[in-house]
């Protein structure tokens, strides 16, 4: 039979807690109101535990966002563009429907148009401008980022099925939508985003409203991809070099209608 050992005789709960959970101490040898003085000390600790380990995670994902995430835009960089179209092909690679578009963008005369003209802080504030367009035209579903400097990708997720026929009205939720007509429409839209959102403001030697004229008349290069299955299987940088070259196409030539291809 095993002795009980009175609580008395150690030097505190806390040193008889610890001899228990260092099997020092056999919890047999306690009695049972020491025992459930014990068992209520390790739910505690549990509980303690419980919420530390919570508050690990929601930093692990905090970190994990700033890593992600590009600082001057809060868009998405590389690394998290590239995650985030990786988690898009493994939910689609069953489906043979599954249409994505890849977008290059690329502001023209930065330096000119706002580095020279005013200063290189106002280059980042169009910059943001920019970036704030392409967050209010697209869609939640989208895959929107900054790959550095003046350059923005954009990945569109779709579904051959769906038939979408007013363009006016494509930002929304939906997961399925047509991806054509989206791509087709979106150089539209982000122009008139930037047209109408500078702010009604001015200021007595006219800079402010040269900024804002600077800003609504913004002008960038565009180039797009609709890609069907080819999307699963192709390594990711393919992807973006084709949509990349016709966005240089289009830079070269304001002119040319072909800046934009079908590869369904």
């Amino acid at each position: 039979m095993t002795d009980t050992v009175p609580l008395m005789s150690l030097s505190g709960r806390d040193a008889t807690l610890e001899a228990v959970k260092s099997g020092a101490l056999l919890p047999e040898s306690l009695t049972p109101g020491h025992r459930l003085v014990i068992i209520e000390r390790l739910a505690q600790e549990a509980v303690a535990l419980a919420d530390e380990n919570n508050r690990l995670k929601d930093l692990v994902q905090e970190l994990q966002q700033t890593v992600n995430v590009e600082s001057m835009t809060g868009l998405l960089n590389r690394r998290g563009f590239e995650e985030q179209f990786n988690a898009w092909r493994d939910s689609n690679k069953d489906n043979p429907d599954a249409r994505i578009g890849i977008i290059y963008l690329d502001m023209d005369r930065l330096k000119k148009d706002f580095n020279d003209a005013f200063s290189h802080d106002v280059g980042d504030q169009a910059i943001k401008y920019l970036a704030n367009a392409l967050r209010h035209v697209t869609r939640e579903a989208d895959i929107v980022a900054r790959f550095g400097g003046d350059e923005f990708v954009m990945a569109i997720p779709g579904d051959k099925r769906a038939q979408v026929h007013d363009t006016n009205n494509l930002a929304n939720d939906d997961s399925v939508f047509d991806v054509q007509a989206y791509v087709e429409a979106l150089p539209g839209r982000i122009k008139a985003w930037l047209q109408s959102s500078v702010e009604a403001n001015s200021d007595a030697a006219g800079i402010v409203d040269k900024l804002n004229e600077a800003l609504a008349n913004m002008q960038f290069s565009y180039g797009g991809i609709v890609y069907g299955r080819e999307a699963l299987t192709s390594q990711l940088k393919n992807l973006l070099h084709g949509a990349d070259q016709l966005m240089y196409l289009d830079k070269k030539s304001k002119k040319s209608p072909n800046n934009i291809e079908y590869h369904i």
